[in-house]
């Protein structure tokens, strides 16, 4: 009994160190470091740079998301950019819109694909061919429902001054925010993860890899995804550092996307993206196996793989408990406040929802263990070997 109760200490450890403890060390320690690099003023130009965007059947927002792009390259005086757009052989209005905006400004370049290819694929090949028009610039990956603001550009192209920075990542604030379902709780968790990433780009000079809507590739760090990758900009950003790279955040370089209200929406793509973790975490294990004799060991192990192996620690501690409850009081009681953190709150919070009524703590419960859950179902996918690059737009 003592050997399942160390087991259930070593679990619930780790999970309140990944998820607390080392988000508040990063916190105190980031304030003790001050950047020290060049970066572009208002009177430099900028290297030339080449934007690249992945679109499936986009109508609703793809002339919006062209047009931020325009005012924001227009406000940081980017007078060298080139925009590609690859439409993953959408079936909308997609490229008509991208056809009319090409003979409005001649620097954006669509490239229609007759069959799926996915993301990675569609990057790859976009990356490629702006790289033969311009074999040293700076590539910027976007999505295309992520709206950029007039600082987005210029706060991300200003660091690349300095040769040592490969990966640069903007600021995106989450909007359409709404009481019902789980938007105030995604932009609770974009928010974090953008602040801690900030702290760690302040510390280590590297972070746990992008969001992926918005950040700056230098492109002779940029290395071809595999096709069945699901999770690009991790892969983008640690071949990157692989390389000896540096990679940062720039609260300044805001941008905005609108976040997914339901719960099913949400599961459904952090599963898959849960899968492409797994194909990360394995590829680049080198990186974090070392844990922790390097600044990139210490993110990602403290950072990606605690929480990636996450619902697994759950499940272990849950069943380490029954043996443990029969016995003892204490440990009954831990049992039952399991069981109710997992299923009676979430239960309970649906029942609330219904009646409209919203209580925050409850929602951000229900959030992590759908998340949770979500990520148990992508290592399921992971390990039944279902993984293809292929996507479908999620609904916000």
């Amino acid at each position: 009994m003592y050997f399942l109760g160390v087991i259930y200490a070593l679990c619930i450890g780790l999970l309140l160190y990944t998820y607390v403890l080392y988000p508040l060390i990063i916190r105190i320690f980031q304030r003790f470091y001050t950047a020290n690099q060049q970066t572009y003023s208002d009177a430099d130009e900028f290297p030339f740079l080449s934007i690249l965007i992945a679109a499936y059947n986009e109508e609703k927002v793809i002339g919006a998301k062209i047009e931020s792009v325009i005012s924001s390259l227009n406000a940081a005086g980017v007078k060298n950019a080139a925009i590609w757009v690859g439409s993953d052989n959408s079936s909308d209005a997609t490229n008509e819109i991208l056809t009319e905006l090409s003979s409005k400004y001649n620097f954006i370049y669509p490239v229609y694909f007759n069959n799926r290819q996915g993301k990675p694929s569609i990057i790859n090949y976009l990356a490629a061919r702006a790289k033969e028009v311009n074999h040293e610039h700076i590539l910027m990956i976007t999505d295309a429902n992520v709206m950029f603001s007039e600082a987005t550009i210029f706060e991300l192209m200003k660091h690349f001054k300095s040769s040592d920075i490969a990966i640069v990542e903007s600021n995106i604030i989450s909007t359409g925010l709404a009481e019902k379902g789980i938007s105030k709780s995604e932009k609770t968790y974009v928010s974090g993860e953008i602040a801690l990433k900030h702290g760690e780009g302040k510390i280590f000079r590297v972070f746990s890899g992008p969001m992926g809507g918005c950040f700056c590739i230098r492109s002779s760090f940029y290395k071809n995804v595999p096709s069945h990758f699901l999770v690009d900009d991790f892969y983008i950003a640690m071949t990157a550092i692989e390389q000896g790279g540096k990679a940062i955040v720039e609260p300044k370089s805001v941008c905005y996307e609108a976040v997914s209200h339901e719960i099913t929406d949400e599961i459904k793509r952090k599963s898959r993206i849960g899968t492409g973790n797994y194909q990360n975490m394995i590829r680049f294990r080198k990186l974090w196996i070392n844990f922790p004799f390097s600044g990139i060991s210490i993110v990602l192990f403290s950072h990606k793989i605690i929480r990636w192996i996450g619902p697994v620690l759950l499940l272990i501690a849950l069943l380490t408990l029954v043996p443990l409850a029969m016995n003892n009081t204490l440990f009954l009681l831990l049992l039952g406040f399991h069981i109710g953190m997992m299923i009676f709150i979430p239960l309970v919070y649906k029942v609330m929802e219904k009646l409209h009524i919203h209580f925050s703590p409850f929602r951000l419960i229900t959030y992590f263990f759908a998340a949770n859950f979500a990520l148990l179902l992508g290592l399921i996918r992971y390990w039944g070997g279902r993984q293809n690059g292929i996507w479908e737009p999620t609904r916000r």
